[in-house]
Order: structure tokens, then sequence, then C-alpha cells
């Protein structure tokens, strides 16, 4: 019976946005529409009234525990709130147009399109499923603009979905640290990174999802593990370091499932794509000077960025520039190394590992923008479960936690890389053995 009600309540999640489209065409077929984000919002308050209602059926009849049901509630309101369409929503919508037509969408002017394929192909595919939900719902095309904004609304409750399951994720994760239950909820809720993704519909949070689930999962699971990574890595490249504690622990099941998966889906792609847009995307990212060297804006958290400014400032010429950048990159990752073989001294812990390999591409990676720095969640989480093991006060992390999740975007040299100073700071408090003694 508890698996046939939760099976229900799944089922009443996935179907009640469709319901809602409906029942907003119905409603608005009364009046003269104006503009599509009239439509858009009716939708949404017609939604957000029927989730709420679910979620709180699902608590009182099924769940003792009421942490989802709040969390949940209040992701519905905030979504129904300040939902707009955001700047990279529009140039998903502009790349999956030029898909469509047949155009390559990896050179359209003044439109970058850093994204793997499969972001065009789900958009495409969401198009479809909006059309067809337009037609059931006798919702009109006029004016124009509808479809799309259905789209969003789609797009929008998979974030709503996405952003709720990693914070009920996060909330596993700290108990496995044995950490308290506001630890969970202010890298949550108290976090630049999760508003910025909401703001700009990226798909951060999925992939956040992935890292913690495959992480989360008993290892009798390993086929699931890989596979779960595998979706992550198909939407952003970063849970792939995921391999590294995986060869640790010599779990070669998760790895093989992984990349089976990554295989399977990639022949599938290239199969009913012909695999052009990878070989556009390719040579998007080998060729456009933002990603190649770095975006230089304030706003970008990298590690070029910050160092090609201060270069600038000190006029440095472009040759010392490059052997600088390159210079920066392998000290961080000797630094990486040198800390590795240090915890095989000390104290060998697969999760300090683990903390490791997702902790160095936030400062090597050549685009970090602050939703980026949601994979810092579980980071964090672990620098400040060793501090309190340590037996030192939590005054470090809480320092690294205002600086790379509380603090809002400033697009100002040099506040912009405060989320990078606090991933180096968090770095240095976290060092396996017993050298840093002033540390809390």
């Amino acid at each position: 019976m508890r698996v046939l009600r939760t099976c229900l309540f799944i089922a009443a999640l996935l179907v009640w946005p469709f319901v809602s489209i409906y029942l907003a065409g119905q409603h608005l077929s009364m009046y003269v529409r104006i503009d599509a984000w009239a439509t858009l919002g009716r939708v949404y308050q017609i939604w957000g009234f029927g989730t709420v209602a679910i979620l709180a059926g699902w608590t009182l009849f099924h769940q003792k525990n009421t942490i989802p049901f709040i969390i949940g509630a209040m992701l519905v309101n905030v979504f129904c709130i300040i939902a707009f369409a955001a700047d990279d929503f529009t140039t998903f919508v502009i790349a999956t147009k030029a898909y469509m037509s047949g155009a390559n969408p990896y050179i359209i002017a003044g439109q970058p399109m850093p994204f793997p394929p499969i972001i065009l192909y789900v958009y495409a595919g969401l198009h479809s499923v909006a059309l067809w939900t337009m037609q059931w719902a006798q919702l009109d095309m006029q004016p124009e603009g509808t479809d799309w904004c259905i789209v969003f609304f789609l797009t929008s409750v998979w974030q709503w979905a996405a952003v709720w399951g990693l914070a009920l994720l996060t909330i596993q994760y700290s108990k496995l640290l044995k950490l308290p239950l506001w630890t969970a909820f202010i890298v949550i809720f108290a976090s630049c990174p999760t508003w910025s993704v909401i703001r700009f519909d990226q798909p951060t949070a999925t992939v956040t999802c992935c890292i913690l689930g495959a992480i989360l999962l008993a290892d009798r699971y390993d086929w699931l593990k890989g596979i779960i990574a595998a979706m992550g890595t198909l939407l952003k490249v970063y849970p792939v370091v995921l391999i590294w504690p995986w060869i640790l622990r010599r779990r070669w099941n998760a790895i093989g499932f992984f990349a089976v998966a990554l295989v399977v889906v990639g022949l599938i792609e290239w199969q009913l794509y012909h695999g052009w847009l990878w070989l556009a995307e390719w040579h998007f990212i080998t060729t456009d000077p933002s990603i190649r060297n770095g975006v230089v804006e304030t706003w970008n958290n990298n590690t070029s960025g910050i160092a090609t400014q201060l270069l600038m400032l000190a006029h440095a010429n472009p040759l010392t520039l490059k052997i600088s950048l390159w210079s920066i990159k392998a000290i961080i990752l000797a630094w990486f190394v040198w800390r590795f073989f240090k915890r095989r001294k000390w104290s060998p812990d697969w999760l300090g590992d683990l903390t490791d390999a997702l902790a160095v591409p936030l400062l090597l990676s050549p685009d970090m923008w602050e939703h980026s720095f949601m994979f810092a969640i579980p980071v964090w989480l672990y620098w400040l479960h060793l501090q309190l093991q340590r037996g030192k006060s939590a005054f470090w992390p809480l320092v690294v936690f205002v600086l790379i999740f509380a603090l809002p975007v400033v697009q100002w040299f040099p506040w912009g890389y405060t989320r990078w100073i606090g991933v180096i700071i968090g770095m240095i408090v976290s060092e396996p053995g017993r050298w840093f003694k002033y540390c809390g």
C-alpha cells in the first residue's frame, strides 16, 4: 500500500502540469489574450495551487516527516512569484529554433551556446510536447510565442523538482556526515548559486542531484551510480570527476556502466542526428576565445579570469599571460596530487578524495559562473564535517560559506571572485595532516 501511494503521488506530480495547461486553456478561452506571458501566469497559478495541495495530501496520508512538504511548498511559491524567461532560456530557444530549422546553433551571432547538444534535443522534444498539450487544451497559438511560454513552464516544473530533490539529497548527505539539519538548509536556501540556477534556468541543479545521488547510493547499486553520473555528464561534464574516487575504491562496475551509458547515448544521438551537432560544439569550444582562454569578465569566477585581470593590471604581454595561466593551473593540479598522497599517509578517507575531486574543477574549469558553485554543496558540507571532527570551531567553514554561497554577485573586479577565494580557503583549512594548527 505504501508503494502504491508513493507511485500515485509521483504520477500526480507528473500529470498535474499538463492538467494545469488544460484548465488554463479552458479558462482563458473566455478572454482576449494580449500577450503570451499572461497565459503563462495563469498556468503557473493553477499549477502552484494544485502542486501544494498534492504535497499536502502526500504528507498528511503517507509521510509523517513534514520537511519535504515545507521545502516543496516554499519552492513552488518562489517559482510562481519570480518565474520569468531568463537570458539562458532565451539562448536555448534561439539555438533550438536554429537546430530545428537545420542551421548550426553554435554559430548564432551574438548568442554563444556553450552547452552540449542534448540540451537542444530536450528543448525540441519539449516544444513538440507543448504543441500537443496546447492542442489538447484547446489553447491556440495566438498571441505569438505561446508555444515557447509553455516550454518555459515545463522546464520550470522540472527545475522545481530538481531543486526540491537536491534539497532532500543534501539533507541525506548532511545526515551521512552527522551534521545538524540547519547546515543543509542554509547551503541550499541562503545560497546565491541556488537562486542563480532558478534565475538563469540552468541544468546545474539536475547535475548536482546526479552527483549526490551517485554518492549516496549503496555500493550494491554500482550500476545505477554509473548510469546516473553518465546522465549528469551529458548535461555538464562535471560529474566525470566521480571516476577518480571510484578508481580508488575499485568500483569497476560503476565505471563500466558509466562508460557504457555514455557510449550508448552517444551512439543513439549520432545515429539519429548524424553527430554533426557534437562536431559543431567541439569546434565552438576549441575556437571560442572565451572558452579556450577563460572568460575575463569579473562575474566569471574562474582561475583564468582572476589571473588575467591581475596580469592585465600589471600590463603583462600575451606570452607572459599564457605561461602564467598554465603555471597556475599546474600548481593547482600539483597541490591536488600532494593532498592525495598526504591523505594516504595520515588518514585515508574516500570522502576526502571525493571532495578534492569535486573541489579542484571549481578552480580549473574555464567557465565558472555563480550558479556553477552549486557543485560546491557537497564540498562545503564535508569541509564543515572535517573541521568539527577535528574538534575545531566552525569559524572557517562559515567564512567559506559566506564567500561561496551567501554573498550575492557583484560584477566589479575584484569582488566577483569571492567564490574562487572561498574554495582556496576551504582547501587550505581541510588540508590533510596536522600542520594547519590555527584553523579554528
